[in-house]
This record gives structure tokens, sequence and C-alpha cells, in this order.
């Protein structure tokens, strides 16, 4: 039955659709200790007469999970990129402690059924991992690399590309 595929598709993200905002959102909450913020796209606002406004961030749930559980994901999360999970993040960010996870999903066809090799690639990551300041999420559809279509080979070096050059600008100092 359709509903019982749904349920084990389920079990490894697929068969649900969401968006990226929402999925940068949530991994969110889970890496910063259990808060869910209210996305904004814009830190602050210079008026005319150059007085700064800043955008506070909205909560919208507290305890989404608890510490504990927070700061274990993102070791798991770090153990996956250092442990080859994230090999195209280490080669950009070699002296910076990250977090990252995979993504990789068939893109589904008209009929119901899934495009025969058409894949989405994804990485989703954060830094620093004990106190995450940053988190970025990258999306290739249909990934033409000589590396493969999944997020390690697609989305990875993306999102390693964009983190090392964040890391830098924001002057955020080497992991021990």
């Amino acid at each position: 039955e359709s509903s019982t595929v749904n349920y084990a598709n389920m079990t490894f993200g697929q068969g649900i659709a969401t968006s990226m905002m929402r999925m940068t959102s949530s991994m969110s909450a889970v890496i910063n200790g259990g808060t869910l913020y209210q996305p904004h796209l814009v830190d602050y606002q210079v008026k005319p007469d150059g007085t700064v406004i800043n955008n506070q961030p909205e909560v919208l749930a507290e305890g989404v999970v608890s510490p504990e559980t927070s700061a274990e994901i993102r070791k798991m999360m770090a153990d996956s990129v250092q442990a080859g999970g994230g090999y195209a993040v280490n080669q950009r960010v070699p002296e910076h402690n990250l977090g990252g996870k995979t993504g990789t999903a068939e893109i589904p066809d008209e009929n119901g059924g899934y495009k025969s090799g058409s894949y989405i690639g994804s990485f989703i990551g954060f830094a620093p991992v004990d106190e995450p300041r940053y988190i970025v999420m990258v999306r290739v559809d249909e990934p033409d690399t000589i590396f493969g279509y999944a997020g390690s080979a697609a989305g990875g070096p993306v999102f390693g590309d964009i983190m090392e050059w964040l890391v830098k600008y924001e002057g955020v100092s080497p992991s021990d």
C-alpha cells in the first residue's frame, strides 16, 4: 500500500517535500540547543539618518530538542564530516571544526514514481561545532559532476567553498 511505502521512505527522508528555508531553520533549532526561530534574511536596517535597526529573531518554540541531544547531534555531524562524509569540505576548510549532513534524493515524476537517473544532491552544515554561528544549505538539482550525484559529491564542494569564504570573511578562529 502507498502509505506503507511512504512511512518506509520517510525513515531516510524521501517522500517528504520541504523548502530549503524550512530545512535550514529546522536544522538550526537542532544544532543551537533547541530554540526554533522565525527565519529572516535581513540582519539589520540602516535608516537614511544613519540609525541602525537590528532585527531580533522571533522565537517560535523552545525545547525542540534538549541541549544534551543538540550537543550529541552536533558531535555526530562533526564526526561524519571528519570521517569522510564531507571529504570535499575537509579539503577546503581543514583547520575548522565543521558539522554537516549529506542528502541524496530521487526526483519525483508526474506519475507518482521517480525519474530514472535524476537526483537532487544536498549538503547542510554549520560552524563552529561547539557554538554554531553559521549554517549553510546547498541543493544541486540533477548534478552532473565527475564525482557523482550524491550530496557529498554535488553539494559538499559548494558548501566547502561557501564556508571557506565565510570563516575567512568573518575571521572565525581555527578550531583546536
